[in-house]
Protein backbone atom coordinates (compact mmCIF):
# COMPACT_ATOMS: atom_id res chain seq x y z
CA UNK A 1 0.00 0.00 0.00
CA UNK A 2 1.82 3.02 -0.90
CA UNK A 3 0.34 6.06 1.43
CA UNK A 4 3.44 8.24 0.94
CA UNK A 5 1.66 11.62 0.67
CA UNK A 6 2.67 14.57 -1.96
CA UNK A 7 5.87 15.46 -1.03
CA UNK A 8 6.80 18.14 -3.99
CA UNK A 9 5.76 21.04 -5.19
CA UNK A 10 4.34 21.33 -9.01
CA UNK A 11 6.82 23.41 -11.53
CA UNK A 12 5.27 26.73 -13.34
CA UNK A 13 7.49 25.27 -16.60
CA UNK A 14 8.47 29.03 -17.43
CA UNK A 15 11.90 30.46 -18.08
CA UNK A 16 13.70 31.63 -14.83
CA UNK A 17 11.81 29.39 -12.81
CA UNK A 18 15.58 28.29 -11.01
CA UNK A 19 16.78 31.62 -10.55
CA UNK A 20 17.65 32.58 -6.75
CA UNK A 21 14.42 33.69 -4.85
CA UNK A 22 11.72 31.27 -6.35
CA UNK A 23 11.14 28.84 -4.29
CA UNK A 24 8.42 26.02 -3.48
CA UNK A 25 5.58 26.76 -0.84
CA UNK A 26 6.37 23.83 0.72
CA UNK A 27 9.71 24.45 1.26
CA UNK A 28 9.83 27.72 2.13
CA UNK A 29 6.82 26.93 5.09
CA UNK A 30 8.67 23.50 6.55
CA UNK A 31 11.86 26.11 6.87
CA UNK A 32 9.88 28.28 8.74
CA UNK A 33 8.55 25.49 10.68
CA UNK A 34 11.79 24.03 11.56
CA UNK A 35 12.97 27.51 12.73
CA UNK A 36 15.80 27.70 9.96
CA UNK A 37 16.94 31.97 9.27
CA UNK A 38 15.46 32.64 5.68
CA UNK A 39 15.42 35.35 3.46
CA UNK A 40 11.85 36.21 2.50
CA UNK A 41 12.75 39.74 0.72
CA UNK A 42 10.82 42.91 0.90
CA UNK A 43 8.27 42.36 -2.42
CA UNK A 44 6.69 38.72 -2.60
CA UNK A 45 4.82 37.23 -5.33
CA UNK A 46 2.69 34.02 -4.64
CA UNK A 47 1.62 31.84 -7.67
CA UNK A 48 -1.48 29.76 -6.43
CA UNK A 49 -5.44 30.06 -4.74
CA UNK A 50 -5.15 27.49 -2.56
CA UNK A 51 -4.61 27.17 1.63
CA UNK A 52 -0.66 26.10 0.90
CA UNK A 53 -0.77 29.40 -1.12
CA UNK A 54 -2.72 31.41 1.97
CA UNK A 55 -0.30 30.35 4.43
CA UNK A 56 2.62 31.39 2.53
CA UNK A 57 1.19 34.58 2.16
CA UNK A 58 0.76 35.36 5.18
CA UNK A 59 3.79 33.81 6.66
CA UNK A 60 5.64 35.86 4.26
CA UNK A 61 3.60 39.43 5.63
CA UNK A 62 4.64 38.25 9.20
CA UNK A 63 7.92 37.92 8.77
CA UNK A 64 9.08 41.26 7.31
CA UNK A 65 7.59 41.24 3.26
CA UNK A 66 6.20 44.99 2.52
CA UNK A 67 4.24 43.88 -0.77
CA UNK A 68 2.63 40.31 -0.45
CA UNK A 69 0.72 39.14 -3.42
CA UNK A 70 -1.60 35.90 -4.30
CA UNK A 71 -1.86 36.03 -8.20
CA UNK A 72 -4.31 33.07 -9.02
CA UNK A 73 -5.66 32.35 -12.91
CA UNK A 74 -9.61 32.16 -11.72
CA UNK A 75 -12.08 33.93 -9.85
CA UNK A 76 -12.18 34.30 -6.22
CA UNK A 77 -15.52 31.83 -6.09
CA UNK A 78 -13.80 29.42 -7.55
CA UNK A 79 -10.69 29.98 -5.18
CA UNK A 80 -9.67 26.53 -3.24
CA UNK A 81 -8.68 28.76 -0.03
CA UNK A 82 -12.29 29.45 2.15
CA UNK A 83 -13.67 33.14 1.89
CA UNK A 84 -12.48 33.10 5.66
CA UNK A 85 -8.95 32.61 5.04
CA UNK A 86 -9.04 35.17 2.13
CA UNK A 87 -10.67 37.69 4.41
CA UNK A 88 -7.79 37.50 6.90
CA UNK A 89 -5.26 37.59 4.30
CA UNK A 90 -6.42 40.66 2.64
CA UNK A 91 -7.12 41.76 6.72
CA UNK A 92 -3.23 41.51 7.07
CA UNK A 93 -2.54 43.74 3.50
CA UNK A 94 -1.91 40.70 1.76
CA UNK A 95 -3.19 41.55 -1.77
CA UNK A 96 -5.17 39.02 -4.36
CA UNK A 97 -5.05 39.21 -8.06
CA UNK A 98 -7.73 37.42 -9.71
CA UNK A 99 -7.26 35.97 -13.48
CA UNK A 100 -3.49 36.11 -13.78
CA UNK A 101 -0.82 33.61 -14.71
CA UNK A 102 2.71 33.83 -14.86
CA UNK A 103 4.38 33.70 -17.97
CA UNK A 104 8.58 34.26 -16.80
CA UNK A 105 10.52 34.96 -14.18
CA UNK A 106 12.59 38.29 -14.92
CA UNK A 107 15.60 37.85 -13.50
CA UNK A 108 19.24 40.25 -12.76
CA UNK A 109 22.44 38.53 -11.84
CA UNK A 110 20.71 35.06 -11.25
CA UNK A 111 18.43 36.77 -8.85
CA UNK A 112 14.75 37.34 -9.19
CA UNK A 113 13.93 40.67 -10.00
CA UNK A 114 10.44 40.52 -11.44
CA UNK A 115 7.67 38.05 -12.95
CA UNK A 116 5.72 38.83 -15.79
CA UNK A 117 2.09 38.20 -15.71
CA UNK A 118 -0.74 37.61 -17.77
CA UNK A 119 -4.40 38.49 -17.62
CA UNK A 120 -7.15 35.83 -18.40
CA UNK A 121 -10.50 34.88 -19.23
CA UNK A 122 -12.32 31.58 -18.27
CA UNK A 123 -13.90 29.68 -21.30
CA UNK A 124 -15.30 26.04 -21.29
CA UNK A 125 -15.36 23.89 -18.63
CA UNK A 126 -12.16 21.52 -17.96
CA UNK A 127 -11.95 18.16 -16.55
CA UNK A 128 -12.48 19.39 -12.94
CA UNK A 129 -15.30 20.89 -14.08
CA UNK A 130 -14.18 24.76 -13.99
CA UNK A 131 -14.13 26.96 -16.54
CA UNK A 132 -10.51 26.54 -17.88
CA UNK A 133 -8.54 29.87 -18.16
CA UNK A 134 -7.28 31.49 -21.19
CA UNK A 135 -4.78 33.94 -21.99
CA UNK A 136 -5.90 37.80 -23.37
CA UNK A 137 -3.29 38.49 -26.08
CA UNK A 138 -1.27 41.16 -25.45
CA UNK A 139 -2.62 41.64 -21.79
CA UNK A 140 1.16 41.26 -20.16
CA UNK A 141 2.26 43.11 -17.02
CA UNK A 142 5.36 42.49 -14.98
CA UNK A 143 5.12 42.84 -11.15
CA UNK A 144 9.01 43.95 -9.27
CA UNK A 145 9.41 41.43 -6.79
CA UNK A 146 12.90 39.68 -5.11
CA UNK A 147 10.79 36.35 -3.60
CA UNK A 148 8.25 34.21 -5.93
CA UNK A 149 6.54 31.41 -3.84
CA UNK A 150 5.03 28.35 -5.83
CA UNK A 151 1.97 26.95 -4.55
CA UNK A 152 0.54 25.16 -7.47
CA UNK A 153 -0.26 22.16 -6.07
CA UNK A 154 1.74 18.67 -4.87
CA UNK A 155 2.52 15.34 -6.64
CA UNK A 156 4.02 12.19 -5.08
CA UNK A 157 8.18 11.68 -4.92
CA UNK A 158 8.46 10.59 -8.44
CA UNK A 159 11.90 8.20 -7.51
CA UNK A 160 9.58 6.03 -5.15
CA UNK A 161 6.98 5.38 -8.01
CA UNK A 162 8.98 4.52 -11.24
CA UNK A 163 7.09 1.89 -11.85
CA UNK A 164 3.62 2.70 -11.24
CA UNK A 165 1.38 4.65 -14.01
CA UNK A 166 0.72 8.22 -13.06
CA UNK A 167 -1.37 10.76 -14.62
CA UNK A 168 0.11 13.94 -16.02
CA UNK A 169 0.14 15.86 -12.88
CA UNK A 170 2.65 12.90 -11.43
CA UNK A 171 -0.66 11.47 -9.24
CA UNK A 172 -1.02 7.90 -8.54
CA UNK A 173 -3.69 6.61 -11.07
CA UNK A 174 -5.84 4.42 -8.99
CA UNK A 175 -9.47 2.58 -9.01
CA UNK A 176 -11.85 4.73 -7.43
CA UNK A 177 -13.36 1.79 -6.09
CA UNK A 178 -10.56 -0.74 -4.70
CA UNK A 179 -7.60 1.49 -4.86
CA UNK A 180 -5.53 -0.54 -7.22
CA UNK A 181 -2.80 0.76 -9.41
CA UNK A 182 -1.32 -0.54 -12.50
CA UNK A 183 1.03 -2.98 -10.46
CA UNK A 184 -0.81 -6.14 -9.51
CA UNK A 185 -0.61 -6.34 -5.70
CA UNK A 186 0.27 -2.87 -5.48
CA UNK A 187 -2.70 -0.13 -3.67
CA UNK A 188 -2.55 3.54 -3.04
CA UNK A 189 -4.40 5.99 -1.55
CA UNK A 190 -4.50 9.53 0.44
CA UNK A 191 -2.43 12.73 -1.26
CA UNK A 192 -0.66 10.37 -3.38
CA UNK A 193 -3.56 9.99 -5.57
CA UNK A 194 -5.40 13.39 -4.60
CA UNK A 195 -4.31 15.83 -2.23
CA UNK A 196 -7.67 16.61 -0.34
CA UNK A 197 -8.27 15.74 3.35
CA UNK A 198 -7.62 13.84 6.56
CA UNK A 199 -10.67 11.95 6.24
CA UNK A 200 -10.48 11.50 2.42
CA UNK A 201 -7.12 9.84 3.04
CA UNK A 202 -8.34 7.88 5.90
CA UNK A 203 -11.26 6.41 4.20
CA UNK A 204 -8.82 5.10 1.20
CA UNK A 205 -6.89 3.32 3.53
CA UNK A 206 -9.47 1.45 4.83
CA UNK A 207 -11.18 0.50 1.30
CA UNK A 208 -7.29 -0.36 0.15
CA UNK A 209 -7.59 -2.46 3.76
CA UNK A 210 -10.37 -4.62 2.12
CA UNK A 211 -9.19 -4.70 -1.19
CA UNK A 212 -6.24 -6.17 0.09
CA UNK A 213 -7.84 -8.45 2.59
CA UNK A 214 -10.04 -9.89 -0.01
CA UNK A 215 -6.64 -10.63 -2.33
Amino acid sequence: FLGIGAQESRKLNIPGEDADGVVSALSYLKDVYDGKNISTGKNVVVIGGGFTAVDAARTARRLGAEDVYIAYRRTKEEMPATQEEIAEAEAEGIRIMYLVSPKSIEIEDGKVVGIKMVNQVLGEKDESQRRKPLEVPGAEFTIACDTVIVAIGQKPDSKCIENVKTDKHGMILSNLSTGSTSVEGVFAGGDSINVGTVIEAIADGRRCACSIDRM
